[in-house]
């Protein structure tokens, strides 16, 4: 009887810190997008690119993935694809587009959110321009 006591208490206790803190969070930072009609070129990824976030978690962007410009924020140009699902990952999963400055993957920008998640060193990637 004391052995199952002791179980159930062991249980209850890694059940409820379970949900009682956050592991790791993408730190973002709220930001808005402008939407305008610039005739930038669509983008092709030539390689595979990796962005790790603060948060210790890497997003892969695929190459030969095909990126569109939708918009703009104060870091840069946010690019969008329907070619992958890009996220950015901690304890909780966030849908992003990637933000664009100087030919460097500079952040991530979150759409439900409206924020921006900034990458502690710009990624250099190589594309290829596709005419609209």
């Amino acid at each position: 009887m004391k052995l199952f006591i002791r179980y159930m208490v062991l249980l209850a206790i890694v059940a409820i810190s379970g949900c009682c803190f956050d592991l790791t969070h993408v730190s973002y930072k709220p930001t808005v997008m402008t939407f305008d009609n610039k005739p930038i070129s669509s983008l092709v990824m030539k390689q595979n690119v990796d962005i790790p976030l603060k948060s210790w978690s890497v997003t892969r962007i695929k190459g030969g993935t095909m990126w569109h410009y939708v918009g703009t924020v104060p870091a840069g140009d946010v690019y969008s694809t329907d070619d992958q699902v890009v996220t950015a990952v901690g304890s909780n999963t966030h849908e992003a587009n990637i933000v664009i400055s100087e030919n460097n993957i500079v952040g991530l920008y979150l759409p439900v959110e409206d924020g921006f998640v900034a990458i502690s060193k710009p990624v250099k990637f190589y594309y290829e321009e596709v005419s609209k």
